[in-house]
């Protein structure tokens, strides 16, 4: 109720500052905000090393590297999280795996294709939350009719948020643990 009462407030004030109707809640872009104790964000660290030292990386290593250490980051991720937590690696949903930072040999680049190089070091970030909750959150979207919904975590830049930039119109809805 206080969601629905919430997204109701705020097509009130879409209404007012666009002057126009929302007809179609399905035409809406939501962009919903999770406190942190219900959607998770780490920051983790991972290698890779490379055999052909000597070779530039070109857009398809580069693209292999990319989802082996995407892949490696979720894993590690996910069972560290099932220790903490007790909710096993399978029921982990991850909104947002993104590589923040990325090092050959110890310098940063800005991608990786165009370098050579053996070590590889990543800054990954990590935002994940039970699949129930996910499951209950879009239930609770769909029910509204809210159908172009995007769930996010505050630990995500939304000045870069990719999301955000595509949509002209919108509702910013943040949960909160106390209040919405």
């Amino acid at each position: 109720r206080t969601l629905a009462g919430a997204i109701k407030e705020a097509s009130y004030d879409f209404q007012r500052v666009i002057g126009k109707e929302v007809k179609d809640k399905a035409e809406l872009s939501a962009v919903i905000s999770l406190p942190a104790n219900i959607i998770k964000s780490r920051i983790v660290f991972q290698s890779f090393k490379r055999e052909k030292i000597k070779e530039v990386i070109d857009r398809k290593e580069e693209e292999f590297i990319r989802q082996k250490v995407l892949e490696s980051a979720r894993l590690k991720v996910s069972q560290a999280f099932s220790q903490e937590s007790g909710i096993l690696p399978k029921d982990i949903h991850f909104t947002a795996l993104k590589i923040l930072e990325a090092k050959i040999d110890g310098y940063e680049v800005p991608a990786l294709h165009g370098y050579d190089g053996k070590n590889l070091n990543f800054r990954i970030l990590a935002i994940f939350l039970p699949a129930d909750y996910l499951k209950i959150i879009g239930n609770i979207a769909n029910s509204l009719g809210l159908k172009n919904a995007k769930i996010v975590s505050l630990a995500q830049s939304f000045l870069h948020f990719s999301y955000l930039s595509k949509i002209s119109d919108g509702i910013f809805l943040d949960i909160g643990g106390n209040m919405t």
